[in-house]
């Protein structure tokens, strides 16, 4: 068949899961905390599980919207998702919500599942905007310290469904679809 498929490249899932053995100072041996969030109905929930998921707490409201990704480590989680185009993010604890690092005016094509990933005080979140370019928003110790397009050799847009990695102390990975056929 010629038939033409992108779905894999679409985001995947409304469940996004992250897990780490101990987060703020709290040990979650032998299995470590787990942390899960999605989105239903237009919301966004969060619910958490210390026993390698055989039970899970009641699930917390966090916010409208939809995509959520999450990133943790020891310092807590970050929770990031669109709510009509406005990109929010929030730290995020077992125990709720720590902080709202949300950036006024951060505005992502409505249709964008924005991505977030954390290593040691850096935090990346990357996004699509509605002219096909990459946002990105770099904190270190929840401050926000820059912000801007994502700089792609030859300017070929539009930039799709962002995917990150850490690599390293303080550095990620960063990959993207450009014209829905070719992966960068």
């Amino acid at each position: 068949s010629d038939a033409v498929s992108i779905c894999a490249t679409c985001p995947n899932s409304q469940r996004k899961l992250a897990w780490t053995l101990s987060q703020y100072g709290q040990s979650y041996s032998p299995g470590g905390l787990y942390q899960l969030v999605y989105s239903s109905g237009g919301k966004v929930w969060y619910t958490s599980s210390t026993d390698s998921g055989r039970t899970w707490k009641p699930e917390r409201f966090i916010a409208d919207g939809m995509y959520p990704s999450i990133a943790a480590d020891t310092n807590g989680a970050y929770v990031v998702l669109n709510d009509a185009g406005t990109v929010h993010v929030f730290k995020y604890a077992d125990s709720g919500m720590v902080a709202d690092l949300s950036i006024p005016g951060d505005y992502a094509s409505v249709e964008a599942a924005p991505v977030v990933s954390f290593n040691n005080a850096a935090l990346l979140v990357v996004f699509e905007k509605s002219n096909g370019k990459l946002k990105y928003d770099y904190f270190w110790d929840d401050v926000l310290m820059e912000m801007g397009e994502v700089p792609v050799a030859g300017d070929v847009w539009p930039a799709m469904r962002p995917s990150l990695s850490k690599t390293g102390t303080s550095q990620f990975g960063l990959a993207w679809v450009e014209e829905q056929d070719r992966a960068v």
